[in-house]
């Protein structure tokens, strides 16, 4: 499934469905799988995705970890909840601005995804680091 912030519905993906970098998709298994994405390198312009005030799903572009401050650089955010698939929870708290346990200067690990809180609409554009 993949949440649309722009109608507040929840979508299923399907074969057809084109997989962005910026989105973030939840996946049932009924077995632990690893999947390791294969990026396009063909693309010229790096990805970008409209984000709208409140809550939105995304996924993190970057090829290695990277602080929240950078990953959301650009964008009127608030808070990001990283989606822990373990546990089908959010996990870690990010928030801009913060301190110690909650601070943007955490790293956030590539290839995950969470809960994103905007304070107002946006386009959130893809790190490369």
């Amino acid at each position: 499934l993949i949440y649309n912030a722009d109608t507040k519905l929840w979508e299923q993906v399907t074969a057809s469905t084109v997989i962005k970098p910026l989105d973030a998709y939840w996946i049932y298994s009924a077995e632990m799988k690893v999947l390791t994405p294969v990026f396009d390198t063909t693309h010229p312009v790096p990805a970008a995705k409209n984000v709208y005030k409140g809550w939105n799903a995304v996924g993190i572009s970057a090829e290695s970890s990277i602080p929240a401050k950078s990953a959301f650089n650009g964008v009127n955010w608030r808070t990001f909840l990283l989606w822990d698939a373990g546990t089908g929870k959010t996990g870690t708290v990010y928030d801009k601005d913060g301190s110690g346990a909650y601070s943007d200067e955490q790293y956030i690990p590539q290839y995950k995804g969470g809960w994103l809180y905007m304070n107002e609409n946006g386009t959130l554009a893809a790190k490369t680091a």
